[in-house]
């Protein structure tokens, strides 16, 4: 009985651990993750309005002109 009590503890410990590492690996890779496709997101939208408004100075400015 004593050996079956501390085999389900030490079972219990180990999964709790497997638990924690699996909870901490998940959430530290969804949090990369995320900043990655945060980044490549912004940097492309940003890079867009970019193109996106040196055509409009540069038509504006020719039409200016």
């Amino acid at each position: 009985m004593f050996k079956v009590d501390s085999e389900n503890l030490r079972r219990w410990k180990l999964w709790r651990n497997i638990t924690w590492i699996d909870i901490v690996g998940v959430l530290t890779l969804g949090t990369f993750l995320g900043m990655y496709l945060y980044t490549a997101s912004s940097s492309t939208h940003t890079g867009w309005i970019k193109t996106t408004y040196m055509e409009n100075s540069s038509l504006s400015g020719g039409v200016l002109l």
